[in-house]
């Protein structure tokens, strides 16, 4: 199945997926980096750019949400 994006673009459904496993991921990775007083903060801003870009180009798709 393919998804389609706000530019009629048509991206494998597996190629979301994997964008947001990835995502999912960083969040995760997000943990250790706070307890090791690493610069978490900036992996944060980076992840929140993502996750809101990726929203806005399948925002008409809510399994993304």
């Amino acid at each position: 199945m393919k998804m389609r994006d706000k530019y009629a673009l048509n991206f494998p459904e597996e190629t979301l997926v994997a964008e947001i496993k990835r995502l999912t991921n960083q969040v995760w990775k997000l943990i250790p980096m706070r307890e090791n007083h690493e610069n978490w903060q900036r992996q944060i801003v980076t992840v929140i750019i993502e996750i809101t870009g990726l929203a806005e180009i399948f925002m008409s798709d809510s399994h993304l949400l």
